[in-house]
């Protein structure tokens, strides 16, 4: 879930005991309501649907509560593959492939917003730019300009002294 209100799996189970036992809890109920869905049931008792929810802590605390819907609903779509023999190995396999698809939609979704803010900015500045007087962007120009010039001065001042002559 790229935007949720949620709070971390791993935040929740820190805050106490009752709310990790909670935590794990939710996770089990999870993984087993995903093996009654495939009649798969038998294929992890009880220990190993305990052992897998605990990896899933550990290993991938920073999803929410969201997320672990997310996959398992996934999961009972065959988004992760073909299910042929199924144990908590492969439950953490098509995990890291969702926590991997996952970021790089986040990812996108951030490089979007960045490009709006930036073509938001952009407009802004044309704007101001058009709402000036000739008179305020010829100032605006000569600032530009005493800019330039510091910046450049300051680059030569770094540079070594026999290569001064030729810079810039």
């Amino acid at each position: 879930m790229l935007v949720s209100n949620h709070p971390a799996l791993q935040d929740v189970a820190a805050s106490n005991s009752s709310m990790r036992v909670f935590t794990l809890s939710y996770i089990s109920a999870a993984l087993t309501n995903y093996l009654d869905f495939v009649g798969r049931r038998q294929t992890m008792d009880d220990e190993q649907v305990a052992e897998t929810a605990e990896l899933i802590l550990e290993e991938y605390g920073s999803l929410k509560f969201d997320d672990i819907a997310l996959f398992f609903r996934n999961c009972k779509l065959s988004r992760y593959g073909k299910l042929y023999d199924l144990n908590g190995a492969a439950l953490l396999d098509w995990l890291h492939t969702y926590r991997h698809e996952r970021n790089a939609a986040e990812w996108r979704l951030y490089e979007q917003r960045e490009k709006e803010r930036m073509a938001e900015e952009e407009r802004r500045q044309q704007a101001e730019w058009e709402a000036m007087s000739d008179e305020e962007r010829a100032e605006q120009a000569r600032k530009i300009a005493e800019i330039q010039e510091h910046i450049i001065k300051s680059l030569r001042d770094k540079l070594p002294y026999e290569n001064k002559r030729e810079a810039l």
